[in-house]
Formats: structure tokens, sequence, C-alpha cells
């Protein structure tokens, strides 16, 4: 196969290039022939040329149909609307919501820790003008 490829292109490459239907063919050849020789990754550029050649406009049609209801679901080529997916802090404090429990016990703690700041700026009071004996800390019997 690879000795037929090469009688054909140098058969075509001696006759001259008249037009491009020829440099299609030539290309074709040469596309056929690195891939008997496994050289496509040593000619690159010649390789993406030979390719170019071989396409025709309109190709990839019947492929693209099989993928047009994923693409119009992901909306290529079209106007993208993007939203912020993820709940701000509002719907924290939200009446009702699975996450308004948070909200009741920050404020629970928040109850809390004010009520043991005014509990200890009172002892602290008691503790100056009474002594420790009427302290909290260490009840009298």
């Amino acid at each position: 196969m690879k000795n037929e490829i090469i009688l054909k292109l140098n058969r075509q490459l001696a006759s001259g290039i008249q037009d491009e239907a020829v440099v299609v063919y030539a290309l074709t050849l040469i596309r056929k022939l690195s891939e008997v020789v496994h050289a496509t990754k040593t000619y690159p550029v010649l390789r993406f040329y030979a390719d170019w050649a071989g396409y025709k406009l309109g190709y990839y049609a019947p492929i693209g149909e099989c993928f047009k209801p994923h693409f119009d679901t992901i909306n290529i080529g079209g106007l993208h609307h993007v939203t912020a997916s993820r709940p701000n802090s509002k719907v924290l404090f939200q009446e009702g919501s699975d996450r308004s429990f948070y909200e009741t016990q920050i404020r629970k703690e928040i109850a809390v820790q004010k009520w043991d700041a005014t509990m200890d700026l009172i002892a602290a009071a008691r503790k100056k003008i009474f002594g420790a004996a009427t302290s909290l800390e260490n009840p009298s019997p």
C-alpha cells in the first residue's frame, strides 16, 4: 500500500499542479502516506494542511445535529444569563425556613452572653460592697 501511494503521488507531482483539485488530491495522498508510515507526529504542519484540504464545508453538520439538544441545553452560541446559585445571608433569617433555626440559636447565644456579662457586673459590684461572703461564687451557709 505504501508503494502504491508513493507511485500515485510521484505521478501526480510529475504531471504538475494545474488547479486546486490537484493540490487537494496530492495532500490527501500525503495524508494517507503519513498514516501508513506512522509519521503523523513527525510533520504536524503538513498533517494540518492535508487534513484541512480533505474537509468540506458542512462536513460535521450530521454529527453536530446529534449533539444539538446538548448544545441547546448549555446554550452554546446564545446569551448566557448567569445568576448566583448560592443563597445569601437573608435566607438564614427567613421565618419558617430550615435555616431560621440557626438564627434562633445565634440569638439565644447572644442573650446568654449578655446575661453572663450583666451578672458578672452585678456580682463584682456586690463583692465590693458586701465582701466575699455574699458573693455568688462563694455563698455563705
